[in-house]
């Protein structure tokens, strides 16, 4: 493929002229035209996996569990909590913010989840799962 720069205008060809209106496209139209064509201008390889995974897993309980039910202070819990806390929530509650996350002595994570049964690790979850 050549490109040749015309007063502000590029023209693309290759071994066959362009004709008509492709043989005259502004700078960034010609740009736009040699990024689609280069994944086509030779053998693609294989799409990779993924090389890094996110741990997604649950930390291991260690800590109290502390249920915190429709109509009480989120914020309370999030105060009184320690790390290697749970904090379960009712499924039904609903919890208005802003949250402010005290600082914590120590190490360790307070997890936040539902108070609910969830579904197994690595279960697709739908629309029926949605009171959860």
């Amino acid at each position: 493929m050549v490109c040749s720069e015309l007063g502000g205008l590029i023209r693309v060809g290759s071994a066959t002229p362009l004709r008509g209106r492709a043989a005259r496209l502004p700078a960034w139209g010609a740009a736009i035209a040699v990024a689609l064509a280069a994944p086509y201008a030779g053998a693609q390889a294989p799409a990779r996996l993924p090389e890094r995974r996110v741990d997604v897993r649950e930390p291991a309980p260690g800590g109290r569990i502390i249920a915190v039910g429709a109509g009480e202070s989120l914020q309370r819990a999030l105060d009184a909590a320690s790390p290697g806390d749970t904090l379960a929530l009712d499924p039904r509650g609903v919890f208005t913010g802003p949250f402010e996350l005290p600082r914590k002595d120590g190490h360790g994570w307070i997890t936040i989840r539902s108070g609910a049964a969830l579904p197994r690790p690595g279960t697709r979850v739908g629309p029926a799962d949605a009171s959860l």
